[in-house]
């Protein structure tokens, strides 16, 4: 505001500002150009694509402080002198996408002066926090036989050394929905594909397919007919009144026919054993007081620069001065 206003001479718009006697006002030429300014600053997002003018390298972020514009600052390091081995940056929010390239950075690493370690041979163990969790990053380790502890957003739920800590978490939440018959409550015969409500009626078999995670379901609804006027509407059916439109439905249920093996099981089996909490409980003592050092004493708490070239440029120099600090 105060550049336009003070410094700018907007005299040459005046002949080409006016407003007709019908219509719409017209923006005064000072006004748009703030306007353009300000989003050339901060950077500007349209109802119709978005894109960022002032570095469209960069993504958005969720974040403690909110959603922010900026990298994702990724680094591998080592257990025993805490040493940054692989550093770098990614425009991108998600984590898990940026795994698998830090994995093959680390292998090159190694090859490169022709140390005769590889990730696929078991000798290097890899921790990684929950969220590079997802089921490509799994299957990588997997099928590539890394020595890997990647635990899920609920691994601490299941094991039993949080249990009193997690108490107070998993008070009962109160909730908009009313309390209804658990699946439990229906008894189901797989051979027969048949299944019957607690009320003792007959659920049409809907269908037998995938669900979004590919395990073999079978879907059962119950008929209209019934629902309708069962007695006992109200304790299982969220919504009752589905039931007394044609189109409408009544109570659904599936039961799981076949689950399908996934990587994620596989992983989530590794981190819930003895030796896999220990290893991954490791993890904190590695790599956090390395981002602890960089942030509070070295200052970068931010990315203060544009374009990922030079991002990545700040975050290797700084993380070259830790290590330097290290030796």
């Amino acid at each position: 505001h105060y550049l336009v206003e003070h410094y700018l001479d907007l005299s040459d718009f005046d002949a080409d500002y006016k407003n007709d006697g019908v219509g719409r006002p017209a923006y005064h030429p000072g006004v748009l150009l703030r306007i353009v300014l300000f989003a050339y600053s901060r950077g500007i997002f349209t109802s119709r694509h978005k894109s960022n003018i002032t570095d469209n390298e960069s993504a958005t972020m969720k974040t403690s402080h909110g959603v922010i514009q900026g990298y994702n600052g990724v680094s591998a390091v080592d257990k025993k002198h805490q040493m940054i081995v692989v550093t770098e940056v990614y425009g991108a929010g998600p984590e898990q996408q940026t795994l698998i390239p830090m994995l093959n950075s680390i292998q090159d690493c190694y090859e490169r002066p022709g140390v005769p370690l590889h990730l696929s041979n078991g000798e290097i163990i890899v921790t990684a926090d929950t969220g590079f969790a997802n089921e490509a990053n799994m299957k990588h380790c997997h099928d590539n036989k890394i020595n890997a502890y990647i635990p899920d957003n609920q691994f601490r739920s299941r094991d039993p050394r949080f249990t009193d800590h997690l108490k107070p978490a998993s008070r009962k939440r109160k909730t908009m929905h009313k309390p209804t018959y658990l699946v439990s409550a229906f008894h189901d015969d797989p051979v027969a594909d048949t299944c019957r409500c607690p009320a003792g009626k007959s659920l049409r078999l809907v269908n037998v397919g995938r669900d979004q995670h590919g395990n073999t379901k079978a879907f059962f609804e119950g008929r209209l007919t019934d629902c309708r006027v069962c007695e006992k509407q109200q304790q299982c059916m969220r919504n009752g009144e589905t039931a007394d439109d044609l189109s409408g439905h009544g109570r659904q249920v599936s039961f799981m026919k076949e689950k399908k093996a996934s990587c994620t099981e596989w992983m989530r089996h590794r981190v819930d054993t003895d030796e896999g909490r220990a290893i991954y409980g490791h993890r904190m003592h590695v790599v956090e007081p390395v981002f602890g050092n960089i942030e509070s004493n070295k200052g970068l708490n931010r990315f203060t620069l544009r374009t990922s070239e030079k991002v990545r440029s700040q975050w290797q120099l700084f993380s070259l001065v830790h290590n330097i600090e290290d030796l």
